[in-house]
């Protein structure tokens, strides 16, 4: 249900109900490109060079999931956030656009009446 002040608009001031889902996107994609690519890379060059259980080589491996999950947590984060932005934006448009249709009546109200004197 919308709050108050959101004029009817049904999204104003609720949770975007496609955020989730471009969030899931966005992550999957993330996640696909890191083992499609990132870590069959890694794999490779552990292969060919003979070192499977080579410290150091595990030791990139666990700083590359670490990227991936700071990524996947960072990308949530700002998206989220864009459309926490966004939701302040739009409230504040609303506020002016009221103020404005306010104030153009009572304009529109005072030039009618000034209209109605002159005819008096």
């Amino acid at each position: 249900m919308a709050e108050s002040w959101t004029g009817g608009n049904p999204f104003l001031g609720t949770n975007n109900p496609y955020l989730q889902g471009q969030i899931d996107s966005a992550m999957g994609d993330i996640t696909r490109n890191y083992n499609l690519a990132v870590k069959p890379n890694t794999e490779t060059a552990m292969a060919s060079s003979g070192s499977f259980g080579n410290s150091g080589l595990q030791q990139l491996q666990s700083e590359q999931q670490r990227q991936l999950a700071q990524t996947l947590g960072n990308t949530a984060n700002n998206m989220r956030m864009a459309d926490y932005n966004q939701q302040q934006n739009v409230y504040q448009w609303d506020q002016d656009f009221d103020r404005q249709v306010f104030n153009d009546g009572v304009s529109q109200n005072q030039q009618n009446l000034s209209n109605y004197m002159g005819l008096m």
